[in-house]
C-alpha cells in the first residue's frame, strides 16, 4: 500500500457524476466490497467534487476517494483543503485548461487488460487505475470490475 493508501489497482468512475445519487451510493460500496481500495472520479460535469466525494465517502467504509482533477475556480483553497480533513480523500487539482495527462489505454479482453497492468506495476508504477469503457456508459461495469478484481486484487 503506498503512503495515500490507494493501493496498487483502483477504479476510475468518470462517469458516476451523470447518475443518480443512489446509484452512485451502490456502485461505490460494490467497488469497496470487491477490494478495490480507491475510487477515483474528475469534476468535469455534473456533480461538484466536494460534495461528489461526499456522497462516495458515505456511502464506503474505508476506500479512498480521489478526484483525478476538482477545479480551482470552483472553490477557494481553504475550503477545499477544509473539505479533506479528516475524511479519507485525496484530490487533484486543476485550471480547466490544462491538459490531461497522456493516458495509457488497453483494449481487449481481461487478459490484455490484467497483462498490462502488470506490466505497469513491474515499471515501478505505485498505482493504476482502471477505467473500463463499455457499450452502455449509464450502467457501472460491475461485471468488468468483477473480473478484473479477481485477477489483480
Amino acid at each position: 500500500m503506498n503512503a495515500l493508501g490507494l493501493g496498487r489497482v483502483g477504479i476510475w468512475a468518470g462517469e458516476m457524476d451523470r447518475l443518480p445519487a443512489s446509484v452512485v451510493r451502490r456502485t461505490a460500496a460494490a467497488v469497496e466490497d470487491l477490494g478495490y481500495p480507491a475510487l477515483w472520479f474528475p469534476e468535469t460535469t455534473g456533480r461538484e467534487a466536494v460534495a461528489q466525494a461526499a456522497l462516495l465517502l458515505s456511502a464506503t467504509r474505508q476506500a479512498v476517494i480521489a478526484t483525478g482533477t476538482a477545479s480551482i475556480y470552483a472553490r477557494d483553497a481553504t475550503s477545499a483543503a477544509a473539505a479533506q480533513t479528516p475524511n479519507p480523500w485525496t484530490d487533484g487539482w486543476s485550471a480547466p485548461w490544462s491538459p490531461p495527462a497522456g493516458p495509457r489505454t488497453s483494449s481487449g479482453g481481461s487478459e490484455d487488460v490484467v497483462r498490462r497492468v502488470g506490466e505497469h506495476l513491474d515499471a515501478g508504477a505505485d498505482h493504476v487505475s482502471l477505467h473500463v469503457l463499455t457499450a452502455t456508459p449509464d450502467e457501472p461495469p460491475l461485471r468488468q470490475w468483477r473480473e478484473l478484481a479477481a485477477r489483480l486484487l
